[in-house]
């Protein structure tokens, strides 16, 4: 699954590297002003269906059941999907102006509506490999569709640009690459699993049916809330620049710089922080469900511990090293300044994925809701608050995002201490490996200053002086007894696989 995740997360920043490159920044901020709509309503569409079915899965060992459960999230999901863009094309009229600030999104926000329909029809087999926790299968989908997305979306813009047809028309490409990468995954998912279930198909239970749209409309309200304050973000982001005098094409800039670039870079942990948080949420509802407290606790501080010793040396080199990063990628070394900043507080951000998998697993939606909503309601008041009573700035608007994140993690890690008594050994896993992290970090500035001796190139002394940085860290944990083999195996091994190696 890291490998998996490595390779999508790496195609994807290089599918934006090149849509900055041939689209510019202004292209790649139409994109991202248009992302958060569209996932508002593969939200509405999904109807928390697909993680429902991945719970159930995962307590169910009968295949005819299991085929009953897929095929009547199907059924829910395809029926939900269609009426949702028959909607959303009816009323685009209506909330078309309200929403999108620059007219040049709608061409390419219509054309990409219809994938709705494909993502959320496949998404019923995503959570069936999830709850089967064959998660493998979920990657290499990823990787297919992300493979259709470069191909498609390079060729349509370069030939649709290459034609004289304006900017709001290029971007249509970049929606029906969408559409054939979200096929292509698709059907690659659904020939895995007729290998694994056969040709049977399964029967529409009606009663399973009501048990999972109860069970997925709270999911679904947490979800809407997750893409409503993005979705607003998008609106209240480019007006606040605009009214603190930058001009159209300029706020549009800044948000692909902001969203596209930046943001984006900040990301990269994810890829292998993902690869745990994808499993994690079947495994802690199979331990949560057989009253296995011990176990679950065990799998909650392993997936913490991984991800904050994970994040914590990238994160330090995307400070250090935003501008070269940015620029190398994107050709935007104007984004370095926003990287920097998110990075001093991106720990917050990822330490987020692995709480709501658990959180999840213990079937404790209702509160992650609240969670949610009361963050997300102090995030946009914040950013009003500094659109109008402060001189608005990309540092203002950085630190309000920030603080948001961080207030969601505070209160989504007291409240899993509370409910499960996990115990994590806090100067042992929080603060040590700051202190490693600190020596790495000087004798990654030694080695640098001894590259820059013999060559100025930016990648040649990225790429060896973060090496050294990853390798003192790694060995200075090592040492300390941070990590040790017991750590390793139940990161990489099940239960039983463990004590076989043991």
């Amino acid at each position: 699954m890291i490998v998996t995740n490595f390779t999508v997360k790496i195609m994807s920043v290089l599918y934006r590297a090149v849509l900055i490159r041939i689209i510019g920044a202004e292209g790649l901020g139409l994109t991202e002003l248009m992302s958060p709509f569209f996932n508002f309503l593969l939200v509405v569409a999904s109807l928390g269906i697909p993680p429902v079915i991945s719970n159930l899965i995962s307590a169910e060992k009968d295949l005819k059941n299991i085929n009953d459960i897929v095929k009547t999230g199907s059924v829910i999901l395809l029926c939900c999907s269609c009426l949702v863009v028959l909607i959303a094309y009816i009323f685009f009229p209506f909330y078309a102006n309200a929403i999108f600030s620059d007219d040049r999104v709608k061409p390419c926000f219509l054309a990409l509506i219809p994938t709705i329909v494909l993502i959320s029809g496949f998404s019923s087999l995503r959570g069936f490999f999830q709850g089967m926790q064959l998660v493998s299968r979920i990657g290499k989908s990823q990787v297919v569709e992300q493979s259709i997305r470069i191909l498609c979306g390079v060729g349509l813009i370069l030939f649709l640009q290459r034609n004289g047809y304006a900017l709001a028309v290029v971007l249509i490409g970049f929606s029906v690459s969408s559409f054939f990468a979200e096929s292509g995954g698709g059907l690659f998912l659904l020939r895995r699993y007729r290998k694994i279930c056969g040709e049977a198909v399964g029967k529409f239970k009606r009663k399973k049916a009501f048990t999972m749209i109860r069970t997925g409309i709270p999911i679904t309200v947490s979800r809407l809330i997750l893409t409503m304050v993005p979705a607003i973000q998008a609106i209240l982001i480019p007006e606040a620049l605009i009214r603190h005098g930058a001009s159209l094409p300029e706020a549009t800039a800044f948000y692909g710089l902001f969203i596209g670039v930046a943001v984006s870079v900040l990301h990269l942990p994810s890829v292998i922080t993902g690869a745990l948080t994808t499993p994690l949420m079947p495994a802690i509802a199979a331990a949560d469900a057989n009253r296995l407290d011990e176990i679950r606790n065990q799998q909650i501080e392993y997936s913490l511990s991984f991800t904050y010793l994970i994040t914590v040396p990238i994160l330090i080199l995307l400070y250090h090293y935003a501008d070269t990063i940015c620029e190398i990628l994107f050709a935007s070394k104007e984004a370095g300044p926003l990287l920097s900043l998110l990075a001093l507080g991106g720990i917050f951000i990822y330490m987020q994925q692995p709480l709501t998998g658990i959180l999840q697993g213990m079937n404790r939606f209702s509160r992650l809701l609240l969670h949610y909503f009361l963050t997300g309601i102090l995030y946009l008041s914040a950013l009003c608050f500094a659109d109008y009573h402060t001189s608005f700035s990309p540092q203002i608007l950085i630190f309000v995002f920030l603080f948001d994140d961080s207030i969601l993690f505070i209160i989504n890690y007291l409240y899993l201490k509370k409910i499960s008594g996990f115990h994590v050994p806090f100067f042992k896993i929080y603060i040590l490996p700051l202190i490693i992290s600190a020596f790495a970090y000087i004798a990654m500035i030694m080695t640098e200053n001894e590259i820059m001796r013999i060559s100025l190139n930016d990648l040649i002394i990225l790429v060896p002086s973060a090496c050294c940085f990853l390798f003192v860290y790694v060995i200075l944990l090592l040492l300390f007894k941070v990590i040790d083999k017991k750590f390793i195996l139940n990161l990489l091994f099940s239960r039983e696989r463990r004590k076989n190696r043991q």
